[in-house]
């Protein structure tokens, strides 16, 4: 892992942390505080791209005994249900005025105010994060 001399956090850390100060207003007295807790929990973060995907917090291991896993292709529906499988894929991907303005109402809730908000330094903080092979998540939250 590559620690930035600087600040001390990893270097991909260290260009968010960059980032966010020339993006934000947020209080300049507060930079030591969050750079603490960035260099605190450095272990949180990936290392590098490769280890984005991967969570050694939870080890799944199913116990199949001696016995083989199975493996089967799925299967095709049969001819007589396809037109019923195509018209409930086409109700699933229906993008209706009313999905519209609900996407809207979700966009509006999450960029105002009362949703984003600076973090309180003295206060715990939580890191919620999820990754899989295609995308990568985090929730920092305050109580």
């Amino acid at each position: 892992m590559e620690i930035n001399a600087e600040t001390g956090l990893p270097k991909q850390v260290h260009a968010l942390f960059v980032q966010f100060f020339e993006q934000s207003n947020f209080p300049v007295e507060s930079a030591d505080g969050l750079k603490q807790l960035l260099s605190d929990h450095r272990d949180t973060f990936a290392s590098s791209s490769s280890d984005l995907g991967y969570c050694s917090i939870v080890k799944h291991n199913v116990n199949t005994w001696d016995v083989q896993p199975i493996r089967q292709s799925p299967m095709k529906p049969p001819l007589a249900a396809r037109e019923t499988e195509d018209e409930i894929l086409n109700d699933m991907l229906e993008w209706s005025h009313e999905a519209q303005i609900a996407f809207e109402a979700l966009k509006e809730a999450l960029i105002e105010a009362t949703s984003l908000a600076f973090s309180i330094p003295n206060m715990l903080c939580i890191l919620d994060n999820e990754a899989s092979e295609v995308a990568v998540g985090a929730v920092l939250s305050q109580k």
